[in-house]
């Protein structure tokens, strides 16, 4: 018997592992510039300052923190389900 491919479980082990770096760099670049927004914010830095200094609008840091919120929920209702 030849085999001409790997087991199914290894492509699928590939696929979210490729995910989930794919997902890391957003995470990183998303959670660097709300800690910036939360650091400026709890030093009393005024809202027009902390909006120059970070580089994204008041709207945008409120986006930014729900995507960490969703990531954050997502990653741990997946590593749950693989322990089912």
């Amino acid at each position: 018997m030849q085999i001409k491919g790997l087991h199914k479980n290894i492509y699928k082990l590939y696929a979210y592992a490729r995910t989930q770096e794919c997902l890391e760099v957003y995470r990183q670049k998303y959670q660097q510039q709300v800690q910036r927004w939360e650091k400026l914010a709890a030093e009393g830095v005024s809202l027009e300052l902390r909006q120059e200094i970070v580089g994204i609008s008041r709207t945008t840091y409120y986006r930014h923190r729900k995507i960490l919120h969703k990531l954050e929920k997502e990653v741990l209702s997946m590593v749950y389900r693989s322990f089912l």
